[in-house]
């Protein structure tokens, strides 16, 4: 043999192949059951991604389990269906028996607060880590006091190709959103975060000055802008550029990375599942995926190199030719159906609880086109309760507005992610659909200037109307629908012909454009000077939406209220029998020529009475399940 032929042969016998699997997003979705339709569900369930993970190790050499965060459930901590009298929190019971080697908390881990996440956190055979969920942030990075430690270091011998041992250093390290976990009253004072990629900058050289031979990063985080801006909630892009990290595990937007819709560009591609050069995977939501990695590492002079990557993010289930139906790929795990079914006996007498009744249909399948009942009925229970129970707390000389969102729309969620109530008996599974976050309601005292930036930053959601022969996507298909608030108490007009003011951080990149026109409350034009009473939610009032820090500045001091808890009361003893009119109080201005298209549920097909505008018209059905409507402004 010659040299190149020595050469060839001792790289393949120091190659080993390490295979990082992936989960993100369970929000304890464990059984292959839909909750809201009170179905079987093929495209959901931990317990078919745990036949995944099984599968996957038998097919690896070398491997290790991560889970990226929001692993919890705040429904079934609501209705009792969580700890119970069982010795573990099922979701750590099960992540231990599957042998997982770390975990990172995403935002929604700390729906019921640090104290519990962290004695759940308690009961896990293995590590919780990040990089920038802070008891104290300080002045820099190095000086930071963080909740869990900021990485670990798994000491792996391994076996190469030939049969031979090595010991490798895995360094993992994790993050999630900045400003994402800041809570109403005396959260703040407990949590605090830093922006993610300052973070890593300080947390990844600790790691290599510790010893890690590789460094990978799980990322609560989704694939957003390519250019890093401060406190960005989705910053894996950026993240991918950093020196050091060599995997990064996605999340938090519910993406399917790698995979065919994305658009090209030079920074990302999607079909290898690269970032940056990088490999990188999301895998989904509610376990539709495992994400998988496999690395091959070579050892050069005592060091270890990434010689090549292969990303995939691996389905629980296959889509039928017809785009609407789907196959399961495989069975549930029997050993976590049994650790998940006490939980979800519990579960399923709890969401068929009845609590009221309504005469009309709560959805949200034009949420973004018009008004919505679903969206004001979350509205005016916020009104009713602060009117009832929060008189002390507000001026009642100043008129009381109440903002809100459709939680559900669609988006990254695909098409069962919208609201759908019918007409008729109210159980607490409609509750959960209505409202599926433990969000406090929180109290503003703002101006009319502030409320006219308050509804900027909501209709900059929405992509410029231009007038011609196609239509124009009413918002980007990254854009979540959650960032769209609208404003009970006042009218006012959304004229599209504009560019937005804000951009999707919250910065004003176009100072003399507005969108927002003839705001007025009860048909008198609002004075810039006038002052209200906003109420609102603590995720908005902690940086989620990335709204007005301005509207932010005067919050009201009240208790500590969880929405969601007060819908059974606003429901079966305020409004027993919801009839509710729907208030035409925001409408898009006409744009000539302009159309608009977006997607919406195929259910909303048998809704279409129930809007009041003649200008939206179904048009057909895309690949992806979804309906697609087109909007004449």
């Amino acid at each position: 043999m010659g040299k190149d032929d020595d050469l060839a042969d001792s790289l393949v016998h120091t190659l080993v192949t390490l295979r990082i699997m992936a989960t993100t997003d369970l929000h304890m979705q464990v059984m292959p059951y839909n909750y809201q339709t009170n179905q079987n569900a093929v495209t959901r369930g931990f317990s078919r991604t745990a036949t995944l993970i099984r599968q996957a190790r038998l097919e690896a050499t070398n491997s290790i389990l991560v889970d990226n965060g929001d692993f919890l459930c705040s429904v079934t901590a609501e209705s009792g269906a969580g700890l119970g009298s069982e010795r573990l929190h099922p979701m750590v019971s099960i992540m231990n028996h599957l042998g997982y080697d770390a975990a990172t908390p995403g935002n929604h881990d700390f729906d019921y607060g640090p104290d519990f996440l962290t004695e759940i956190a308690g009961q896990a055979d293995f590590p919780f880590l990040s990089a920038n969920a802070l008891i104290k942030r300080a002045q820099t990075p190095a000086d930071d006091e963080f909740l869990f430690s900021c990485f670990t270091i798994l000491n792996r011998d391994v076996t190469d190709l030939a049969g031979n041992k090595h010991r490798i250093r895995i360094g993992i390290t994790g993050f999630l959103p900045p400003n994402s976990v800041a809570q109403y009253d005396d959260m703040s004072n407990k949590i605090q975060t830093r922006d993610i990629i300052e973070a890593a900058h300080n947390v990844v050289p600790q790691m290599k000055a510790a010893g890690a031979d590789i460094i990978i990063a799980l990322a609560h985080t989704g694939i957003g802008g390519e250019a890093h801006v401060t406190n960005m909630e989705n910053a894996a892009v950026p993240l991918a550029e950093i020196d050091g990290i060599d995997a990064i595990i996605a999340g938090h937007r519910h993406q399917v990375f790698p995979g065919p819709d994305w658009p090209e560009s030079k920074i990302v591609d999607a079909k290898k599942g690269i970032v940056h050069g990088k490999p990188l995977v999301a895998a989904g939501y509610w376990g539709s995926h495992l994400g998988i990695i496999d690395l091959d590492l070579v050892e050069t002079n005592g060091s270890w190199q990434v010689a090549h990557h292969v990303s995939e993010a691996r389905p629980i289930f296959s889509t039928l030719k017809d785009g609407r139906k789907f196959r399961a790929n495989v069975r549930p795990d029997p050993v976590v159906l049994e650790i998940m079914e006490p939980i979800h006996d519990r579960l399923l007498r709890w969401i068929t609880r009845p609590v009221g009744h309504t005469a009309r249909p709560l959805n949200t399948f034009f949420a973004l086109a018009a008004p919505s009942a679903a969206v004001q009925e979350i509205q005016r229970l916020q009104r009713w309760y602060v009117q009832e129970n929060f008189t002390d707390y507000y001026d009642p000389n100043l008129p009381l507005l109440s903002s809100a969102c459709a939680f559900k729309a669609g988006g990254y969620g695909g098409p069962d992610n919208f609201t759908d109530i019918a007409v008729g008996e109210l159980t607490m599974r409609a509750v959960t659909d209505l409202y599926p976050f433990p969000n406090q309601i929180a109290l503003l005292r703002v101006t009319g200037a502030g409320m006219g930036e308050w509804l900027e930053r909501s209709a900059s959601v929405f992509n410029i109307a231009l007038p011609g022969e196609y239509p124009v996507d009413l918002k980007p298909a990254e854009t979540p629908a959650y960032l769209f608030e609208t404003v009970l108490g006042l009218e006012y007009a959304i004229d599209l012909s504009q560019p937005a003011r804000y951009d999707q951080t919250g910065q004003i990149i176009r100072p003399d454009t507005r969108r927002i026109r003839q705001l007025s409350h009860k048909g008198v034009p609002v004075n810039p000077e006038q002052e209200f009473t906003l109420i609102t939610n603590n995720f908005r009032l902690g940086g989620g939406g990335f709204y007005p820090a301005s509207c932010m500045s005067k919050p009201l001091r009240t208790p500590k209220v969880e929405l969601q808890k007060l819908l059974p009361t606003y429901f079966f003893k305020a409004h027993p029998k919801l009839d509710s009119e729907l208030e035409q109080h925001w409408r898009f201005s006409p744009v000539s020529g302009a159309r608009m298209r977006f997607r919406s549920s195929p259910h909303a097909l048998d809704q279409m009475e129930g809007i009041t505008t003649n200008n939206i018209t179904p048009i057909g059905p895309d690949d992806n399940g979804y309906h697609i409507f087109e909007l004449v402004l």
